[in-house]
Parts: C-alpha cells; structure tokens; sequence
C-alpha cells in the first residue's frame, strides 16, 4: 500500500478503495445520467477515477493546482502495478487541467452534471477555499438542471456550509457524504443498486459491494447542523475555531 502525503501530511491512498472511492462512485451512481464530470483535486485519482464508472459519462474534467502531481503518479504507474491509477491517466475522457478548481468553476462558463470536491483536511491550511458557503455557491452556479455536487464532509460546519446552499441532499448515516442539488434528487435506491452493478467491470467486485453498501445506507439528509459556517472570511475549520 502506499500513502500519498500533500505537504507532509497524508492526503490518500492507493491502491484504490475506501472513502475516497465512495467520494466519485456514489454521486455518480445516483445522478441518472452523468455525463460531464468536474472534479476539483486529483490526489491520488481515486475520487476521479471512481467518479468515471459510468458509461453514460462522456468528460471528466480534474482540476489540480500542485502540477508535480500528474508526473509523480505517472513515475509511480511506470514502477508499480496501478492498474487503476493507469487506467485514469489513460482515459481518453480525462482533461487534466493544472490550475485552481475553484478559481476555474468561477470564471469558466462550463458546466457539469457532477461537481465533486476531492477529500481534504478541514485543518489543512489553505481548506477554508473548499469548505466555504461561497464555493459552494461557485460550484453550484456550474450545475445543469438536475445536477449534483459532492463532498466530504467532515465537521457540523462543512454541513451546515453545504447544505445552506443546496436545499436538497442526501447523506450517508454518519452525514459524511453529501451529496446536494438545487432541485429535489429522486429516492431511487433500486435504481441506484441497478446501475452500481452496472459499473462493477469498472470499479471491481469489492468496490462494488462497498458501493452497493453505501447506497443502501444513503438517506434524506436531516435538519441543517445549527452551527457557525465557513465563509470566505473567516474559514472557521481552517483556523481550528472552538
């Protein structure tokens, strides 16, 4: 196994599993049809990697400020047997882009049926950017109609953050996994279970039933956490605030 560290601290993992792999699979797995997916951060390429499961999906765009990243995955595939990690970086559908995400998703006119904003520490300096009441308005300005955005979310504040913006959401029991939308997402959990089966040659047969599980578990999300927000001003989880 190795660990992929941003800065000296641990940012992911590979081979591929996990929550980083929920992260993509399951927003992907609940949009009917995603067609062009936008993913801000590439890490390890597990959240944009599984975020490609779907045939449906013709785009998968990947937003990554640090531009050694794609050269220390590459170097690591040419030693190591990452065949998902290949796979990714082969895509034809992947558009590596090296710039800031979300400074991207303002000032670009495109738009996306999936939004997803990969995993990061909320202590981490500099994660205020995408933890914020204001990003995720950014993101949601990028939605098409009926479109959903992801992401960890794991402080009452990143909720409370998220869900001020979209209305609409589900998440996992431990309201760590949002997935929201300006528009009502249809409850469906037996189409859901049809299409990640679908995607089983894609993610493999145990990230399939870890995704099956997963959507099994996926719930309306519950009241708005009454809570402080992340703002562009004062990113409160970025500065450790009581």
């Amino acid at each position: 196994m190795f660990r992929l560290s941003v800065n000296g601290k641990g940012n992911s993992r590979m081979p591929y599993g996990g929550v980083h792999t929920l992260l993509g699979a399951l927003p992907a797995t609940v949009h009917p049809a995603p067609a062009d997916v936008a993913v801000v951060g590439l890490g390890s390429g597990d959240t944009a990697w599984a975020s490609a499961c779907r045939r449906e999906t013709l785009s998968l765009t990947v937003f990554e400020v640090s531009a050694p990243q794609p050269k220390v995955l590459w170097r690591l595939v040419d030693l190591v047997d990452l065949g998902e990690t290949r796979h990714l970086l082969q895509d034809p559908r992947l558009r590596l882009r090296i710039e800031d995400g979300r400074k991207a998703l303002e000032s670009r006119e495109d738009t996306y049926d999936l939004i997803e904003a990969d995993a990061t520490w909320p202590e981490t300096s500099g994660s205020g950017n995408l933890y914020s009441v204001e990003f995720f308005a950014a993101a949601s300005r990028r939605l098409r109609r009926g479109g959903v955005m992801c992401t960890w979310a794991p402080t009452p504040r990143v909720a409370a953050s998220f869900r001020t913006v979209f209305p609409h959401a589900l998440a996992d029991p431990e309201d760590e996994i949002l997935i929201g939308s300006l528009s009502p997402i249809p409850f469906a959990p037996g189409e859901w279970a049809t299409r990640a089966s679908a995607a089983e040659p894609y993610l493999g047969v145990q990230r399939t039933r870890e995704l099956l599980d997963a959507l099994g578990r996926l719930r309306p999300a519950g009241p708005v956490p009454s809570t402080t927000l992340n703002r562009d001003l004062f990113p409160r989880d970025e500065y450790a605030v009581p």
